[in-house]
């Protein structure tokens, strides 16, 4: 298996945790706690008023966490996991992308 192929999984990997824990964090954060309004916003227009998403704001590790009252013990630990796959993400993505291009220049 080459380095790029390993990259590309290394990253799915990444993405596939971040999403399983913030469908974990979605579940552990009742809809009528502050931490599920400060954490998700819902859709105002028509078509997308259904839509519940992610503040991707929160994935950032400088963002402080919001105050989880009320919410089960495993949302704390699910938007951690969801920053560390995150970050991973990205940390494999640039050295996917410097691995191809260092590869172009030879």
């Amino acid at each position: 298996m080459a380095a790029p192929d390993v990259l590309l999984t290394a990253m799915f990997a990444g993405v596939l945790v971040t999403v399983v824990s913030l469908i974990s964090l979605g579940w552990s954060c009742p809809p009528h706690t502050e931490a599920y309004s400060q954490l998700f916003r819902v859709g105002a227009v028509p078509p997308y008023t259904a839509m519940v998403s992610l503040r991707a704001s929160y994935l950032l590790p400088w963002h402080s966490a919001p105050n989880f009252a009320g919410c089960r013990p495993l949302a704390r630990w699910s938007l951690a996991l969801a920053r560390v796959g995150a970050a991973y993400s990205v940390i494999v993505l640039v050295a996917l992308i410097t691995l191809e291009a260092r590869s172009a220049w030879v």
